[in-house]
Parts: C-alpha cells; structure tokens; sequence
C-alpha cells in the first residue's frame, strides 16, 4: 500500500474517504478526529503506539501530496516559461 492510499482523499482541510460519522476516525480507530493538520494527536493518544503510528503515516501522506503537489506547480510554471521563450514568440533560448 502506498503511503497516501491507507489516507485517500486527506487533504489539509477534509478527512480521509473512510472516515465517517458512524465508524470515526480512521486515524483514531474510530474515536476523535485526529487528523494532523485539523485537530492533531491529543496526549492520551500518544500513549497509544498503534494510534500514534498511523498518525505519523497520515502526517506523512499529507507532506508527502504537498511535495507532489509544489512539483507539479513547479513544473507547469517551467513548461509555461519555455513556452515563452520559444522562437515563435521571437524569442530564443541561449544555452
């Protein structure tokens, strides 16, 4: 399973597909929300090895689709900036 699959659907603001009011939290096994960026790990969970880990692992999914997500913008921004400098917009790259 890839590290966003177990969390499909997470963004910065909305919980993950499998998270509902009757079954819970995914990340809580079905308590609290504890969603990284909405609420966060409460201290009693930290007291709870396998809750904590599947915190860090959706902490880590959602820092893993904010990287993707600066390289895809940063990779149509360079594509927008070739398309710029092409030789029909009069302008030529110097290598």
């Amino acid at each position: 399973m890839t590290p966003t699959a177990e969390f499909e659907g997470m963004t910065a603001v909305n919980c993950c597909v499998a998270c509902n009011e009757q079954d819970g939290c995914v990340i809580s096994n079905g308590g609290m929300c504890l969603h990284p960026r909405k609420s966060g790990l409460q201290a009693i969970h930290r007291t709870m090895p396998a809750v904590l880990a599947k915190y860090e692992r959706a902490n880590k999914a959602l820092k893993l689709r904010d990287a993707l997500a600066k390289l895809e913008h940063g990779s149509a921004r360079l594509t927008d900036m070739a398309a710029g400098l092409s030789p029909q917009r009069g302008l030529e790259m110097k290598v």
